[in-house]
């Protein structure tokens, strides 16, 4: 993917399925992830995959993931402590995510 071969990070989700352990799991709090609005229930899944950015392009802000700029985790990274822009583009947005407490 264009996440591991630019960073040293990894998916969530790989683009190959049969590469990524417990898809069925990972779907499923993608899923829960990317509509909660409950900072805690975020901030659990993230630390559980251990992710340290989020990508949001053009594509998830119009339909794909969210609808709107209030929807779901999208909506969350107004919460500065936890979510910080660390690059804007038009269409491509970069969060670095911080659990530290």
């Amino acid at each position: 993917s264009w996440i591991s071969i630019f960073s040293d990070c990894y998916p969530v989700i790989d683009n190959h399925p049969a590469f990524t352990p417990n898809i069925t799991e990972r779907i499923s709090d993608i899923q829960t992830l990317f509509h909660t609005k409950d900072l805690n229930t975020a901030r659990k899944l993230l630390a559980k995959y251990d992710v340290k950015y989020l990508f949001v392009d053009k594509s998830m802000k119009s339909g794909l993931t969210w609808t709107g700029e209030d929807d779901g985790l999208l909506f969350l990274t107004r919460n500065n402590e936890t979510f910080k822009k660390v690059f804007k583009y038009p269409s491509i947005q970069i969060w670095e995510i911080n659990l530290d407490e």
